[in-house]
């Protein structure tokens, strides 16, 4: 192709927007400073969240569920507030950048996922659900004398409708084969209504494995001794951490931070939030912790990005 041939080409795509031009570029780099800007000086406080905290939840039961949150913090805080659902956790990162809100709540192995790509996040508190630990377990039936994850190969795991995103990671990366995905590894991957049917279904022999949270082992446990004899636990996972109240500090308005920070902790000694808070599935906001970044680097070994 001809030097002429080339810049015509170039300067087509250039007009039909198909070929980034430095001019593109900078001013998209001035609508974030415009956006990040405009986030400083807001008189709302937003918050994002993402949407696989409410898995199985139809929109108008999340937004029912959502709803009190800007209350809580406006109780506490005397800050206005503002709360949306965000599609995917992986944008939440990106509206923090670009200012379109100023805390975004994260599942903690998805922050730190987003945090090795963009190192100005930061965590300002976890939030925690006591009710409802994150920890997770891999379940066998005794009498299949299955000793270790690879004698499940090709066999079918049953997992819960209801399982939250921190129990499928553990399926993903720790009960598989490495580099296996779940429907790769095992012969069946059988989605069951909850954890009780599944258990069922494991004790009469039905199935091979299954993934179960903590809460729901212990219930069961306690409802059905004697069906939980015929079973043991296989692989078990560590503590995940909270879910992480993430900010970006150059994004907030300022003073705001510590505002939000100093207003939340005592969050659950009020009795007006308290009751909130039991709506929004939060029994209490807690100061990031001194090993915070020990655990976290931590889980990152045992659940690093996909692609890497």
């Amino acid at each position: 192709m001809k030097n002429t041939s080339w810049f015509a080409l170039a300067g087509a795509l250039m007009v039909c927007g198909l070929l980034a031009t430095p001019m593109r570029a900078e001013e998209m780099a001035k609508a974030e400073e415009a956006a990040v800007a405009k986030a400083k000086t807001s008189k709302i406080l937003k918050v994002a969240i993402t949407r696989n905290f409410f898995t199985n939840f139809p929109e108008r039961i999340i937004k029912m569920v959502m709803q009190p949150f800007p209350e809580i913090v406006k109780k506490q805080t005397n800050l206005p507030g503002s709360i949306d659902l965000c599609a995917k956790s992986t944008d939440l990162a990106d509206q923090l950048a670009k200012g379109e809100c100023h805390l975004a709540v994260f599942n903690s192995h998805e922050f730190l996922w987003a945090r090795a790509k963009n190192p100005n996040l930061k965590p300002l508190m976890l939030a925690e659900n006591k009710t409802t630990p994150l920890k997770a377990y891999l379940v066998v039936n005794k009498a299949d004398e299955i000793k270790n994850i690879s004698d499940l190969e090709k066999k079918e795991v049953c997992v819960p409708g209801n399982s939250r995103p921190f129990a499928e990671t553990f399926l993903n990366y720790q009960c598989c084969k490495p580099g296996k995905a779940p429907k790769e590894f095992y012969g069946s991957v059988r989605k069951t209504d909850d954890a009780e049917e599944a258990l069922d279904s494991l004790s009469d022999g039905k199935t091979q494995a299954v993934l179960v949270e903590k809460a729901a082992w212990d219930r069961y446990l306690k409802r059905k001794p004697t069906m939980a004899a015929n079973l043991d636990v296989l692989k078990e996972s560590e503590d995940f951490i909270p879910a992480v109240i993430a900010y970006i500090p150059n994004n907030m308005p300022d003073g705001w931070s510590d505002i939000f920070r100093k207003g939340m902790i005592s969050a659950n000694d009020n009795p007006a939030t308290s009751k909130l808070m039991m709506l929004v599935k939060i029994s209490s906001f807690l100061e990031v912790p001194e090993n915070f970044e020990a655990r976290a680097a931590e889980m990152l070994k045992r659940y690093p990005p996909s692609g890497n």
